[in-house]
């Protein structure tokens, strides 16, 4: 099986951080409310990359590839192209 593609890797990456920001920016918003912006956003990147390094990405990246292993298996769902027409006889 190839490695995963920048392509893929940066999708899945995206995908993990953009849940991740919403529901950890939302559960900060109440404590760092007070907090001057810059070290609010600190602590929320800082959350928010550890989670997602450790966690997120690993779980994410893993179903991706056995969902796609899976996929190759049965042929990704692409009909073979159809047979060329049969030449009249003469």
């Amino acid at each position: 099986m190839p490695p995963v593609t920048v392509h893929e890797r940066a999708f899945i990456t995206w995908l993990a951080i953009f849940p991740l920001v919403s529901i950890v920016g939302a559960l900060l918003a109440t404590f760092t409310s007070t907090w001057p912006g810059l070290l609010a956003t600190a602590l929320l990147t800082a959350i928010v990359v550890f989670l997602a390094v450790y966690f997120v990405v690993p779980q994410l990246t893993k179903l991706y590839l056995l969902v796609a292993r899976r996929g190759r298996r049965a042929g990704d769902g692409i009909a073979p192209p159809p047979a060329p027409p049969a030449e009249p006889a003469a």
